[in-house]
């Protein structure tokens, strides 16, 4: 008898206890569907949040060369951002490419994002240098104070250099160590690289080199200027060799070097001796060594009167 009735009551226990069991089970499953819910239209509002930065894109530009005409079938190489839930940065790049028509002009319509960037403009017998030309446009106001909008009427014009004719243009190089201080050496546009003196007292050449204490221990300065009135210098940074036929040209310009620094400098010559024109351009590759500094010298003169002073040269001449 006591048998029947404990096994009645363990019955009892079991058959009360499954609905709580049952209960708890699903309390944890509604919690574990809530929290994946939840952490859904959390990444949702974060999706939602990164594209609402996202804004109608359009553009309108102009293509020209240094003179101001129109240059037609210019490749236009872009890149649009725009937002993204991918980490790091949360934005997605695209590059966006079109080409000018007989006008010289280009637009995009039809885009979304935060940004226009214009990596490069090509076209044959030209060259584009964004320095100084604005290539980047905020359409977000992420980056810039204002954002940028953009106007029908009055597109946004991108300069490349037209380069000139090839013309006939020598070539001479020389290899020089320079060990002491107040140290000179000439560059003579028919003779080339002349020897190096401690100080030259008479030159005969176009242009001095020479090298003067910098301002701390380290350093040095080079300084390049002509030896005639007429004769003028001006340095321009880049891959373009064509010398310009305007511009801040002076008698001297001067380089500091400091120790554990390769610089490279191309600076371009201009005559105006008996009102002929002559150009030419001077390539100084410096580095500080335990020697002393050492320097390699190019100098590319043109023969025709022409600013094309591009490295493949008609002639060469090589100093020893």
């Amino acid at each position: 008898m006591k048998q029947n009735i404990f096994t009645i009551f363990m019955i009892l226990v079991f058959v009360l206890n499954c609905p709580v069991y049952a209960q708890n089970k699903s309390i944890d499953e509604i919690n574990r569907e809530m929290r994946i819910k939840g952490e859904a239209e959390k990444a949702d509002k974060i999706k939602a949040l990164l594209k609402s930065r996202d804004t109608d894109i359009s553009f309108y530009g102009k293509v020209q060369d240094q003179y101001g005409q129109a240059i037609s079938n210019a490749k236009i190489v872009g890149n649009k951002t725009s937002s993204s839930v991918m980490p790091p940065y949360f934005k997605d790049i695209k590059t966006i490419s079109t080409d000018t028509d007989s006008s010289g002009n280009f637009n995009y319509s039809k885009l979304t994002g935060l940004s226009l960037y214009f990596e490069t403009i090509e076209k044959e017998g030209y060259t584009f240098n964004p320095e100084g030309q604005k290539i980047s446009f905020d359409y977000s106001g992420l980056q810039e104070k204002n954002k940028f909008q953009p106007d029908p009427t009055n597109p946004i014009v991108f300069i490349l250099h037209k380069k000139s004719d090839p013309g006939y243009v020598e070539e001479r190089y020389d290899s020089k160590s320079i060990f002491l201080l107040g140290q000179e050496f000439e560059v003579d546009l028919n003779k080339g690289i002349l020897d190096s003196e401690r100080k030259i007292i008479t030159a005969t050449g176009d242009m001095i080199v020479s090298v003067v204490p910098g301002l701390s221990k380290d350093s040095y300065n080079i300084s390049i200027s002509t030896r005639n009135n007429d004769d003028l210098l001006i340095e321009q940074d880049g891959d373009a060799h064509i010398a310009p036929e305007n511009g801040a040209y002076k008698h001297t310009i001067t380089y500091e070097l400091r120790r554990d620094e390769k610089i490279i400098k191309n600076i371009y010559f201009k005559s105006l001796r008996d009102n002929v024109e002559t150009y030419a351009r001077l390539q100084l590759k410096l580095e500080i060594k335990s020697t002393g500094i050492a320097c390699d010298v190019n100098l590319y003169t043109s023969l025709d009167g022409s600013r094309n002073l591009e490295e493949h040269v008609k002639f060469l001449v090589e100093i020893l």
